[in-house]
């Protein structure tokens, strides 16, 4: 690194606990026009992951810097034109789509019903998430949508994700895939690498998209993403993923304020995001279909639980595992040293990402105590690559695929 090279903060995270080591990972500053081949240009992110505890004390996810090299240290780069460029233009494409696609507490939704015949699968996509929920055997929703491991050379996974869009459509009778609701949890890149590919192939053309517009995240890529939402034009409506806009089906447990990145005016009914971390500005996503419920909680650690109730958890039917199987994702309270495991007494476990992706994923403890009752969608003892987990809801039943 030198001081022409600017990066992009995306993540700190402390997952090797037993070392006391965090991981940060970076983006490199690249030069884009944003208003041409928006899908190519997203495949020049490679990150830069540096491991050392000191080095990362002076910066904070979200944040441009410099690296010195000679002093070993990070400089504050917010200022360089560069920066301010993306901040600018990312202010700029979240106010444009919340003036004109935005729903912000009055959301009531088009169709809601409770679906007989429930599925669901999760595409093995590498260090990241992508479920897809078919509902009665012909609405489409996705929660999440990765498809390339930009901590494994920015491998494709696309293949997994067409063999189980094939596999859908075979087996439920369907036509043409369209996606009717696409709901993130966060702005973390492994959670929405792949909506630009999802867009590009006509699978999501119009609908819903939940997301928080609020949060500023000034990442090249991200931008990438809110350009191409911004030229879908009034095809979609963009939904403000809180408690007060979710309903008996689709229900938002967590937040129930808008959360903001450190430094942004906080308003009333607003907070700063937990910690201090965007991984807690995850939205708990909880479905809820004919006295059965799932749970996407994303990549909420420590500080984002400590706020939510455990009733909402405890009486799910299946669960995602948070933040890929760490345990900043697993401890609820870091005071009681209470596990989600305490919590989440109830049946199926899915756990999504990439074992050693990074150190402490996926991490022992939390593997321990969903013995008998979790599924890796890496592995599944047989077939070492699988390529989706199917779930059906209405009879338990897991298969690999």
């Amino acid at each position: 690194m030198n001081y022409s090279d600017l990066y992009f903060v995306n993540s700190i995270d402390g997952l090797d606990e037993v070392n006391g080591v965090k991981y940060m990972t970076l983006f490199k500053h690249q030069p884009i026009d944003y208003t041409h081949n928006i899908e190519e240009n997203q495949k020049h992110f490679l990150p830069v992951t540096i491991v050392d505890s000191i080095k990362v004390n002076r910066v904070y996810e979200g944040q441009y810097v410099f690296y010195d090299t000679k002093n070993k240290e990070f400089l504050n780069g917010n200022n360089d034109v560069r920066a301010r460029k993306e901040v600018i233009y990312n202010n700029i494409l979240r106010h444009s789509l919340y003036s004109s696609n935005f729903e912000e507490n009055s959301y009531t939704p088009e169709k809601v019903y409770d679906s007989k015949s429930v599925s669901t699968y999760h595409v093995y996509v590498g260090h990241g998430n992508l479920s897809i929920i078919v509902l009665n055997n012909s609405e489409i929703w996705v929660i999440d949508c990765s498809l390339y491991d930009f901590m494994d050379s920015y491998k494709n996974y696309t293949n997994n994700f067409e063999e189980c869009i094939r596999y859908i459509k075979d087996k439920h009778k369907i036509g043409d895939i369209k996606i009717s609701k696409l709901l993130f949890t966060h702005m973390h890149y492994d959670h929405f690498s792949g909506a630009l590919y999802l867009i590009q192939n006509k699978y999501f053309a119009e609908g819903e998209i939940w997301l928080n517009l609020y949060f500023s995240w000034s990442s090249q890529n991200y931008n990438l993403l809110l350009t191409k939402l911004k030229s879908m034009g009034n095809k979609i409506k963009i939904i403000n993923p809180i408690k007060s806009n979710g309903n008996n089906i689709l229900e938002i447990v967590y937040p129930d304020k808008i959360i903001k990145k450190r430094g942004q005016k906080i308003n009333t009914g607003e907070e700063t995001v937990p910690g201090n971390k965007i991984n807690n500005a995850s939205v708990l996503y909880k479905l809820n279909f004919n006295k059965k419920s799932l749970l996407f909680p994303g990549d909420l650690e420590t500080k984002g639980w400590e706020k939510i109730n455990h009733s909402a958890v405890s009486n799910s039917s299946y669960y995602c595992i948070s933040h890929h199987g760490s345990f900043n994702g697993h401890l609820l309270n870091s005071n009681t040293n209470t596990t989600l495991a305490q919590w989440y007494t109830g049946g199926t476990a899915i756990l999504m990402g990439r074992h050693n992706a990074y150190p402490g994923i996926f991490d022992n403890r939390v593997l321990a105590d969903f013995t008998g009752r979790i599924y890796l969608n890496d592995q599944n003892g047989i077939n070492s690559n699988p390529k989706f987990i199917e779930l059906d809801w209405m009879t338990g039943i897991v298969r690999y695929h």
